[in-house]
């Protein structure tokens, strides 16, 4: 994994990322903290979409 681009808070995405697999749970171990998701000790930054004066979401 190299980022997260998301909405939700960040709880609630290191939650679905440990326990909704259709695959069973997610062996490694999962916390978050801040902005960040930490899978096996690896830190992965939450981004939030961005609106341009387009409308179109980027990320920055």
């Amino acid at each position: 994994m190299v980022g997260i681009n998301d909405l939700n808070n960040i709880e609630d995405l290191a939650y679905l990322l440990k326990y909704d697999s259709v695959h069973g749970w997610y062996s490694p171990k999962v916390s978050c903290e801040k902005s960040t998701i930490q899978v096996d000790g690896l830190s992965n930054c939450l981004t939030v979409p961005r609106k341009t004066p387009s409308g179109e979401r980027t990320v920055r």
